[in-house]
């Protein structure tokens, strides 16, 4: 991590995110270790790691621009407010975008997050190849920690519940290349077969 300890404007958008809110900072934390395991399985060589945890660890920050009562709403959200929500790759985009020593494919991890290999994801509704490998990689360990955290509106699944909620979306949501190394790197999960 390099690039952070000598970038005091990355440190700043870190610490945005830690002062913000304490949930993003540790999903945000749990991201990068859950997407680095992977990237190691895969063989990703160092100088690429280092750009894919920087994305992982920032992929969130543009939720510091969402209002905390839609971030925090223990109900069920309005259209309105989850359009704000869809909004945070994109502030998170043009945030990393403007720190101009790191790779533009930072701020394209922030972006592409919540895209789905079908189209169905969000801010632009890509697919297939049009999504970067990075941000595949992301999309399967921020949904995995989202739905094994706790969170204001749910409790959290166990692990195996979250690892069958990803191969359920295999093919269609997520990369099985991806969840395979994902499940390799995560020995204390029990074993669990896709459901078709």
């Amino acid at each position: 991590m390099g690039d952070l300890k000598r970038n005091k404007e990355l440190m700043t958008l870190l610490a945005d995110v830690y002062t913000y809110d304490d949930y993003i900072f540790t999903h945000s934390f749990n991201v990068i270790l859950y997407t680095l395991a992977i990237g190691v399985e895969l063989n990703i060589n160092n100088k690429n790691l280092e750009i894919l945890g920087l994305g992982a660890i920032l992929h969130d920050v543009g939720k510091t621009l969402v209002p905390l009562e839609v971030l925090r709403k223990p109900g069920k959200l309005t259209e309105k407010e989850f359009e704000q929500i869809q909004k945070h790759g994109d502030y998170g985009f043009h945030l990393i975008k403007n720190v101009h020593t790191v790779s533009l494919l930072v701020a394209n991890c922030a972006y592409q997050h919540h895209e789905r290999l079908d189209g169905s994801g969000y801010p632009r509704g890509i697919k297939g190849d049009e999504i970067h490998y990075f941000g595949k990689i992301i999309a399967v360990v921020d949904v995995f920690d989202a739905v094994t955290s706790n969170r204001v509106y749910r409790k959290a699944m166990l692990p195996h519940q979250g690892l069958e909620v990803l191969y359920a979306g295999v093919g269609k949501k997520f990369d099985n290349t991806i969840i395979e190394a994902f499940r390799g790197r995560l020995p204390f999960i029990p074993m669990v077969y896709p459901s078709n």
